[in-house]
């Protein structure tokens, strides 16, 4: 089974650094890692994805040496354009999403977020799908100021009974740039 979560991945200058995951796994016949895309799971909160999922504002935490405002929120499956999905012997089924947000109240920087199956999928024998999301300070070479980006994340799923955790640690960012230019036929 193959987990991954396809929200729309932002067109940013920034190549995520290794995941320990990968390289554990890349010892193993280059096998990719289970679960995939999770990093990305704050692209929830970009203002266009936000009609997708319903927010509700559950109060204030300090969580790792921040003062958060802590949110809920609950992906509304008719309104999600692109869902996450899970492939099973060949077919690809639709995961939404629920879970909770810690929002530095001083920024509005991500802090931490979990996110967890709307609803279990029998279909699939999908009984739970958990990613937590740590964010932290991260200084990348060649950009002047420090960016705030996933450092861990994990993933962990429990199908048919069995339950299974991914691990990825992320270091080593790298800055990168594209130019591209339109061609136009003659």
């Amino acid at each position: 089974m193959d987990l991954q979560s396809n929200v729309p991945q932002p067109d940013d200058a920034l190549s995520a650094g290794t995941s320990a995951s990968t390289q554990a796994r890349m010892g193993n016949a280059g096998a990719s890692p289970l679960a995939h895309g999770f990093a990305y799971m704050w692209v929830l909160f970009y203002p266009s994805n936000r009609a997708e999922s319903t927010f509700r504002y559950l109060g204030q935490q300090k969580i790792d040496r921040h003062k958060t405002l802590v949110l809920a929120f609950s992906q509304k499956p008719g309104f999600v354009r692109t869902p996450g999905e899970v492939r099973f012997e060949g077919r690809s089924v639709p995961i939404f999403h629920q879970g909770v947000a810690w929002v530095d109240a001083s920024d509005f920087r991500i802090v931490r977020l979990r996110t967890d199956l709307l609803s279990p999928l029998p279909d699939v024998q999908l009984r739970s799908l958990t990613a937590e999301v740590h964010f932290g300070e991260t200084q990348v070479a060649g950009v002047t100021s420090p960016l705030w980006l996933p450092r861990e994340v994990v993933v962990t799923s429990d199908v048919n009974g069995l339950t299974s955790r991914d691990r990825h640690a992320y270091s080593n960012y790298r800055a990168y740039g594209v130019q591209t230019k339109v061609l136009l036929a003659p």
